[in-house]
């Protein structure tokens, strides 16, 4: 009997055991960090699985105010005492968009169903209340302006005011569908006293240029961070420390209204503030003569544009004058008024023919965001006076001076002395005296001679240097490639997502269009889209990136995909309109034609 009741007890120990390792299967379940939120907040849904989790579960019938922001896996074994414990899941991190009161569905996981549950969002606050203290932290936005004009610069500024420590704090920034949003300077630190209560303000400034008219809206910032609640707890070491709570704070939505171009506005478009066209010659006192080059520079100043929205502004050509520019630079300044852009463009002007020439004049029309009117700039036309070449004027001085020493000569000779045939013997003494006179030329010719030799010595050595300067400013002739190479070497380029190699390409194929020519820029040819497209083009957008990812100091993303496939949608439609109407390189990469 004692036997039988011995190996009753060997096999139901070896039962439990082999339950407890490999029998049972874990409880399917979904958990959430915390319940209530508030909108524009995250919080976390954990959903713990019996399994490895390997591939992520879909969360069919999430309602669609609770954006997924993130999601990762997690898996742990612990043994003790011989027992198995594990913990594996996913884990979602969701963003609550609207407020009110949602149901997180049941999930089915390994067989097996979540329990479904609700959360409630309230309304979004821009302050808060901390230990007893109102408006503890305080979160505020504006624009500077409600309506604007398509790509006028919009200053938009949040500020932080706090007056509790905090911890792990960040803070979002405002976003606007498909608008150039740039940081404005660094951010600014004060304190400031509000009703008895010291705050300490955070002030950070943006600006954005919307690039699409309509009604639109700028989504609220979001701040987060860990605060002191004012209690006390002991840790599990037995120290006493300070209870924190999570402190979440959001700014309203700001609604703008975006104009497009004003009528009978079609190839230029610069909404500014205030805009200055200034040009400067060197050397000074300027001397305009054949083969000598000049610097001719101008700057545009544009308060309320970035330097890569200004355009390329180059003269017409002359007879009798060359122009040879010199790449653009461009840079940026941050004041009160927002952004200033200036770009200063310099050109060697090498005169090619004496004579009166007259530089043609530089316009540059913009729009004036504030008087609501176009306006424009010019520099004015100005004819000079060219010189002749140092050499030809030395030739020239050459061939005319051994004729006037002869002549001066003869007139020596003939005029020494007057004719008086009644004296006697003064044949002989006219004829010693125009010895001597012929004797003097000659020692003149010599030293005529001896010196237009050194003149024209240097004079040769003057032109030789000349002509070396002028070949140091003159391009290297353009190479004109055929258009189906110039776009494979772009789309290799984007699909390389190099930059550099894509801005290249562009301005290649640029260059083999006669009327592509004058472009020498990504913003020139933005802004050539853009006038063809009233305003409006992707592929003008992408080139604004581009720009900004070569040379604007922010990080700025650009992807090559996004702008080939911009690229490929404008060639489908140039392509399909110069069939019908027979257009000829009226736009940029209209033409070309992919066998590869």
């Amino acid at each position: 009997m004692v036997i039988k009741h011995i190996g009753l007890v060997i096999l139901l120990t070896l039962l439990a055991t082999v339950i407890s390792t490999t029998g049972i299967q874990a409880e399917v379940k979904a958990t959430l960090d915390r319940n209530p939120v508030r909108v524009n907040e995250t919080f976390e849904l954990t959903l713990h699985m019996a399994s490895t989790p390997v591939t992520r579960p879909p969360l069919k019938g999430l309602p669609k105010e609770l954006e997924i922001v993130r999601s990762s896996n997690f898996f742990q074994s612990s043994t003790i005492n011989g027992k198995t414990n594990v913990q594996a899941g996913w884990r979602f991190i969701l963003k609550a968009n609207l407020e009110g009161i949602f149901t997180i569905p049941s999930f089915e996981i390994d067989g097996q169903s979540t329990q479904a549950q609700q959360i409630k969002v309230l309304p979004a606050i821009s302050s808060t209340s901390i230990g007893g203290q109102q408006d503890a932290i305080k979160l505020t936005a504006k624009v500077d302006h409600h309506e604007v004009y398509l790509q006028q610069q919009i200053i938009y500024t949040v500020s932080l005011y706090r007056a509790v420590q905090a911890q792990y704090a960040s803070l979002t920034d405002p976003f606007l569908e498909g608008a150039i949003l740039e940081r404005l300077g660094e951010d600014r630190l004060f304190e400031t006293d509000i009703n008895g209560v010291r705050y300490i303000v955070l002030e950070r400034r943006y600006v954005i240029f919307p690039q699409s008219k309509g009604d639109q809206v700028i989504t609220p910032v979001v701040y987060t961070a860990e605060v002191s609640d004012g209690s006390r707890s002991y840790s599990s070491l037995g120290r006493l420390r300070s209870r924190t709570k999570a402190v979440s704070l959001s700014t309203q939505a700001i609604e703008i209204k975006v104009n497009g171009r004003p009528r009978g506005i079609l190839n230029w478009w610069l909404p500014a503030t205030d805009i200055k066209l200034t040009e400067d010659w060197a050397p000074k006192p300027i001397e305009y003569r054949v083969g000598e080059p000049v610097t001719w520079s101008y700057t545009i100043k544009a308060e309320g544009l970035t330097a890569t929205q200004l355009p390329e502004l180059l003269p017409e050509n002359v007879d009798g004058l060359k122009f040879y520019p010199d790449t653009a630079t461009s840079t940026n300044q941050v004041s009160e008024n927002g952004i200033t852009g200036l770009r200063n463009q310099k050109i060697a002007v090498v005169p090619t023919k004496a004579g009166f020439i007259t530089i043609p004049e530089l316009k540059l029309s913009w729009w004036n965001v504030k008087k609501k009117n176009a306006e424009q700039l010019l520099i004015p036309a100005r004819t000079v006076t060219i010189l002749p070449a140092l050499a030809e004027t030395i030739r020239s001085i050459a061939q005319q001076a051994p004729t006037n020493i002869a002549e001066i000569s003869e007139q020596k000779s003939t005029t020494s002395l007057p004719e008086d045939k009644s004296i006697s013997g003064i044949d002989n003494q006219n004829i010693t005296v125009s010895s001597t006179d012929d004797l003097d030329a000659k020692l003149w010719k010599m030293l005529a001679i001896i010196s237009l030799l050194l003149w024209l010595i240097s004079a040769l050595v003057l032109t030789l240097r000349n002509k070396n300067s002028v070949l140091k400013i003159a391009r290297k002739p353009n190479i004109t490639p055929s258009e189906i190479t110039t776009f494979n070497d772009i789309k290799k380029a984007c699909k390389k997502n190099s930059a550099s190699e894509v801005k290249d390409a562009l301005l290649q194929y640029c260059s083999s269009k006669n009327k592509l020519q004058t472009i020498h820029s990504l913003s020139a040819l933005a802004r050539l889209l853009l006038n063809f497209s009233d305003g409006e083009s992707k592929l003008a957008v992408e080139l604004s990136n581009l720009e900004k990812c070569l040379y604007s100091q922010s990080n700025t993303k650009w992807s090559g995909k996004l702008l080939l496939l911009s690229l490929n949608e404008l060639r489908v439609v140039n392509q399909a309109s110069s069939k019908s109407d027979n257009t000829n390189d009226d736009l940029p990469l209209l033409h070309l034609t992919d066998r590869h």
